[in-house]
C-alpha cells in the first residue's frame, strides 16, 4: 500500500515526540489556531502529529452528545442559552466559530456531534482519546443516561478511550460499564481527595498547573496528567517531574519544536 508524503511527515513528528517520557495531548483540539472542540480543530491536531486528543461533551435537550465545553452557547457560537435546553435541530444549525477570538474566519463551521468526532478518530487507532463529560450535563440529565449515550457513541474507540472528568460518580459508572481507563480531574490535593482517589482507583489523576504541587504524591498505582503547557522547556520540565500526559493548547507548535530539537541535537 502506498503511503502519502503527508503521512510520512506526520509519523516522523510522532516518532520524535515519542522520545519524551511523556505523551502530548491536544487539549480541545488545536485551540490556539482553530475554534476549540470542533472537527476542523481536531483534524488539524491529528495532522500536526498529536499522540492523544482531549475534548469535552455536553448534551442537547434531546440527549444527544455534542463536543462542546461550555454549558452556554454564547462564547463559541454567538447564540445564547444553555446547550442542554436546545434541541438538535437548533444546535445543528449553529456555527462553532468563536467569533470573539476568530471573528468570521470560521463562520460556517458547525457544532460537532460526538458521533461525528468518533467516526473521525476511528481512523487513528494509534491516538489516545480523552473524553470529558461535563458536570453541567451530568447534573442536568443524570449520570446514567449521559454516560450510556457517550459510551455507546464512542464504542468504536473503546480500545484507546479514556473517560476523564471532575465527576467521580460518572467515572465510577464508566468503570462499572467496562471502560478500560478512567481519569479523575482533581479540584485540590486535600486529604479528602486522596481518600476518594484511593477508593475510585483511577488509571490517571489529572491536575491543573495552577494547583500542581512541586512533588507528585503517591496516591495509588496511577499515572499523572497536567493541563496545560505550550512551551517545550516547560513540557520537558513537567515530564521530568513525572507527568505521563501533558496537555497543550498549541499542538502544532509543540510537535514542531520537538522535531526541531531532535534535528539540532543529531550529529
Amino acid at each position: 500500500m502506498l503511503v502519502s508524503a503527508f503521512e510520512l511527515f506526520r509519523q516522523a513528528i510522532v516518532n520524535e515526540s515519542m522520545k519524551l517520557s511523556s505523551r502530548i495531548v491536544a487539549h480541545r483540539g488545536y485551540p490556539s489556531q482553530y475554534p476549540e472542540n470542533t472537527l476542523i480543530g481536531l483534524r488539524a491536531a491529528l495532522d500536526a502529529g498529536a499522540q492523544a486528543i482531549e475534548f469535552d461533551v455536553q448534551c442537547s435537550a434531546d440527549g444527544t452528545p455534542y463536543v462542546f465545553h461550555d454549558d452556554t452557547l454564547d462564547r463559541l457560537t454567538g447564540a445564547s442559552g444553555h446547550i442542554y435546553r436546545h434541541n438538535d435541530t437548533y444546535i445543528e444549525q449553529l456555527f462553532a466559530h468563536y467569533p470573539e477570538r476568530f471573528g468570521d474566519s470560521y463562520h460556517g463551521n458547525r457544532v460537532s456531534s460526538l458521533s461525528a468526532v468518533a467516526r473521525l478518530l476511528a481512523s487513528y487507532p494509534e491516538v489516545d482519546v480523552f473524553i470529558e463529560p461535563k458536570v453541567h450535563s451530568l447534573d442536568h440529565f443524570g449520570v446514567v443516561p449521559v454516560m450510556d449515550r457517550i459510551l455507546r457513541d464512542t464504542q468504536s474507540l473503546a480500545g484507546n478511550r479514556h473517560i476523564i472528568s471532575f465527576h467521580h460518580r460518572a467515572l465510577a459508572y464508566a468503570r462499572q460499564q467496562g471502560c478500560h481507563s478512567i481519569a479523575w480531574v482533581l479540584d485540590d490535593f486535600s486529604h479528602a481527595s486522596r481518600q476518594l482517589a484511593q477508593q475510585l482507583k483511577p488509571d490517571i489523576l489529572c491536575t491543573s498547573y495552577k494547583i500542581a504541587p512541586d512533588h507528585l504524591p503517591v496516591w495509588g498505582d496511577n499515572e499523572w496528567m497536567i493541563y496545560t503547557a505550550d512551551d517545550l522547556a516547560r513540557i520537558e520540565h513537567l515530564a521530568q517531574r513525572g507527568y505521563r500526559w501533558i496537555e497543550t493548547d498549541d499542538i502544532g507548535h509543540v510537535m514542531r519544536a520537538l522535531k526541531q530539537r531532535e534535528e539540532t541535537s543529531t550529529p
